[in-house]
Order: structure tokens, then C-alpha cells, then sequence
């Protein structure tokens, strides 16, 4: 949670304080220094409200921070500043970080100021694959992680809740401590600042695979469904770019929460390459212990009358089929619609069933991510076959199609999948982008799908809102 002398310094340049901010410093004295004095073991987290408006993109921060916005629900989180951070890897990796998480509960002190209905919470994200991606460019993002924020700021309906928190391993003095926590407030009033870092024009470095590459893998996957060793496989693919001028995410967002204000819109960093994400699809929200999945699959462009029907029974319906499996031992009475919905994404479309149900007693957030994981529509059918075979050939995985988002000490939480990426580190960015492959897939008509896929975030970075 440390900031460098040079950064304060600029800091001070650059900001005016705001008004609230004296007493909010007044505030956090008032009730965390008591506490934080006597030196309890654990963490320590304090909530209360105060005015601070919501930013449009990502902080300009040092690392590790976190971004996530619902533009529809009117709903944002942003986390800054480091007061645990959790990794845990291998076929059991949710289950791990699930034990390690509630040992963390009964030492962790919560103080909340007022009325505020809140909760201390911490960001979830997680790989495709349950082993830390052997690419280089993944190499800050393990295999699951847990993180919870020196500061939290939580925006719904225009309305600010802030939550600090702190380890007490790291507490010296008070004080100091206190005056951690309020330079990071600063730093989410700062103005962002984009003048002059334009991202165009953008070269094309690599493609992984190729479009000859591709149809090859096409035509291999189907030999594998003829072969019944598969039903389904989701390929993906990689796309190298390179910026004249460092990418900026504070152009960048804007123009992402324009066109996919349906979507979630995630960006986070820690330590290396930013991961930027506006997806569609929802994994699950569990709010009063109501679950909701989307099962996404079938994919077309915008303009096309309806998807076809037989993308709805080779691709969507086993997606539907294998979430209500996941969730009859695990929730109380499912309920999905028989008939898909079309959900409408910009340049795309694709075949959606929301999944519904109610989660049992006793079963947690993490068994719930377990049972889920990875469904059908960004891997494929047999699971551990579908799997094994990506594992194999796409080294560039690493938390695309993976997921990210919070979850609440409550049995509260909100997780996405992590589709329509883009991993950006200065004037680099890889792209990705996939296609569910069945035995009635034509190879050039999945490979045209991964581009259009590919355009949201090209699009976004030329800066084409």
C-alpha cells in the first residue's frame, strides 16, 4: 500500500483537495486509530461514506488495482493499494482458496460508520486452466487469486461507500497507516490524464494461430468429434499488437462504456500488463442467496436474422444442460427457459439462457465457481478431454476465459467471464478471442466469428467509438 516521496510529490502538483477530504481525514482518525493502536491480530477494515466522485476509467496507480464497472446497473468497485493478497493453484484451486479465506473471517474486524449496509469484500480472479500459465506475458496472474484492497470504493446509484483496510502484520504507527489510506483516496480523485497517448496507429505483430493454422485446428477438432473422443471444443485465438504511443486506458474506457454499457467492463494490474475486459457473459451473481448464471453461446453477427438452429443444438443447448448439472447439487429448485433469448452486443449476437436457482445451505461461493467451472462455452464437452486438449496446444490461455470479480463475506458475489480481452502492457497488447467448434462448424465462418470478436477491443484501441 506504499506510494514513493516522488508520487506524493506530483501528487500534491497535480490535485487540488477536495473539500470532504479534511473531514473524511478526521473521520478515519476518529475511528481507526483506537483500534489500529492496539495492535490485534488480523485485519482491520472501516466503512463509511463520503462524497468521492466516480472515475471514468482505470487509476493511474501503481500496482495492484482493480477497475470493474456495470455501466447498466449502475453499479462500480474500485480497489487500490494491497492488504492481502491470496494464491492457491492445482485441480482443488477454489477449495483452497475458499479454506484460507474463512480462516481469515474470525480475525477480521469490521467497523462500519452509520447505517451503511456493507460488507468486507475482496476481488476473485482466476485462470482457464488451474495451473499458473507457463506464458511469459501472464506471469502476475497465478492460477487463482484472492485480493483485498487497501481501499475499496463502491459506487451504486451515484451513491460512495469506502472501505480501508490493513493487515495487522504491516502496522507500525498509526498514523501513518491512516495517512496511507488517505493518499489513495487522492489517487481515485485524481483527474485522469490522456493527452497525448494515443494508441494509433496499431501494427499487427502476430496471430496465433494463423488463418491457415486455424482451419487446420478446425479440421482436427472435428476429427476428434468424429472419433467420439469429443462433442464440443472452444478454440481460441492470439493477436499481437503494437502501439506507436503507450495504450491508454483512460481513452480506452470511455469509449468501451459507450458501446457496452451491457457488458461489465474489468481492468485490473498487479505488477506488469494490464488485463482490460468488456464480456457479456455473467458467470454468476448470488445476492440473498438467489443464483443467476448465463449460459452464453451461439455467437452471429448483429445484422443476421437469428442465429441458426442447429447453433442452438450443438452449441448452446449442452452449455444450458452442463450449468444445470452443475447447479442441481449445489442449489435448491433450477429453473431456466426452454427457448433462448437473443442478446445483442454491438457488432454481435449471441443465443442466451439465464439459469436460475437458489443456493443451499452451507454451500459456499467457491463451490459454487467450483461446480461451474469451466463450462462448455469456454471449453468444451467432455470437460477433462476439452481441457487436456487446449492445455496442450493454446499456451496463451492464461486468464482468458478464466473470470474475475468480488465476492462478500455473506455468500454474496458477483463473477464474469473473461471474454473480449485485451492484455496491455505500454505499447503492447495481446488480443483474444475464441469459437465453440461442433461437428456442423464450417472452419472459415468460426474463424470470420473470432474476428468480430477480436474488434471489440481492435476497435476500442484504434478508437472507434
Amino acid at each position: 500500500m506504499s506510494i514513493s516521496s516522488d508520487h506524493r510529490q506530483h501528487h500534491t502538483a497535480q490535485v487540488a483537495t477536495p473539500v470532504w477530504y479534511g473531514r473524511l481525514g478526521r473521520q478515519l482518525r476518529a475511528l481507526a486509530k483506537p483500534i489500529l493502536q492496539q495492535k490485534k491480530q488480523g485485519l482491520f477494515s472501516i466503512t463509511l461514506e463520503a462524497a468521492v466522485s466516480p472515475p471514468a476509467s482505470p487509476p493511474q496507480a501503481q500496482a495492484p488495482w482493480v477497475y470493474w464497472h456495470r455501466p447498466a446497473e449502475n453499479h462500480k468497485l474500485v480497489g487500490l493499494g494491497q492488504c492481502l493478497m491470496l494464491e492457491a493453484e492445482g485441480k482443488d484451486r477454489f477449495i483452497r482458496l475458499q479454506d484460507k479465506y474463512a480462516a481469515l473471517q474470525p480475525h477480521w474486524t469490521h467497523i462500519i460508520q452509520g447505517k451503511i449496509r456493507s460488507q468486507p469484500r475482496a476481488f476473485l480472479g482466476y485462470g482457464f486452466d488451474p495451473h499458473r500459465s507457463p506464458h511469459p506475458m501472464w506471469k502476475s496472474y497465478p492460477a487463482s487469486q484472492l485480493y483485498v484492497p487497501g481501499l475499496l470504493i463502491e459506487w451504486r446509484n451515484d451513491h460512495s461507500v469506502l472501505t480501508f483496510s490493513c493487515s495487522a502484520d504491516a502496522v507500525g504507527d498509526a498514523d501513518m497507516v491512516i495517512n496511507r489510506w488517505l493518499e489513495l483516496v487522492l489517487v481515485i480523485a485524481k483527474p485522469a490524464i490522456s493527452a497525448g497517448l494515443s494508441s494509433e496507429p496499431l501494427r499487427i505483430l502476430r496471430q496465433e494461430p494463423d488463418e491457415s493454422g486455424w482451419l487446420d485446428q478446425v479440421e482436427r477438432v472435428k476429427q476428434d468429434i468424429s472419433n467420439g473422443r469429443l462433442d464440443k471444443l472452444v478454440l481460441s485465438r492470439r493477436l499481437s499488437l503494437r502501439a506507436d504511443q503507450p495504450v491508454a486506458l483512460a481513452k480506452l474506457f470511455p469509449l468501451l462504456q459507450h458501446k457496452y454499457a451491457n457488458c461489465t467492463l474489468m481492468a485490473m494490474n498487479f505488477g506488469g500488463a494490464s488485463l482490460v475486459a468488456a464480456t457479456p457473459e455473467r458467470l454468476f451473481r448470488v445476492r440473498s442467496g438467489k443464483v443467476e448464471v448465463d449460459a452464453l453461446a451461439g455467437t452471429v453477427a448483429a445484422d443476421d436474422a437469428a442465429p441458426q438452429p442447429q447453433m442452438q443444438q450443438f452449441e448452446h443447448a449442452p452449455v444450458v444442460r452442463a450449468i444445470r448439472q452443475a447447479l442441481a447439487p449445489l442449489c435448491g429448485q433450477v429453473e431456466y427457459e426452454e427457448r433462448p433469448r437473443r442478446m445483442l452486443v454491438d457488432n454481435l449476437q449471441h443465443l442466451w439462457t439465464p439459469v436460475r436457482g437458489r443456493l443451499r445451505n452451507k454451500v459456499s461461493l467457491f463451490q459454487l465457481l467450483d461446480g461451474l467451472h469451466p463450462t462448455p462455452a469456454v471449453g468444451g464437452v467432455p470437460t477433462a478431454r476439452a481441457c487436456e486438449w487446449i492445455r496442450c496446444r493454446e499456451s496463451w490461455r492464461g486468464w482468458y476465459t478464466g473470470g474475475f470479480g468480488w465476492v462478500g463475506d455473506n455468500r454474496e458475489g458477483d463473477l464474469a467471464v473473461l471474454l473480449r480481452c485485451a492484455l496491455v502492457d505500454g505499447r503492447d497488447a495481446e488480443l483474444f478471442a475464441g469459437a465453440g467448434i461442433t461437428s456442423v462448424s464450417n472452419a472459415a465462418d468460426e474463424l470470420e466469428e473470432t474476428r468480430m470478436k477480436l474488434d471489440v477491443m481492435l476497435g476500442a484501441l484504434r478508437g472507434n467509438g
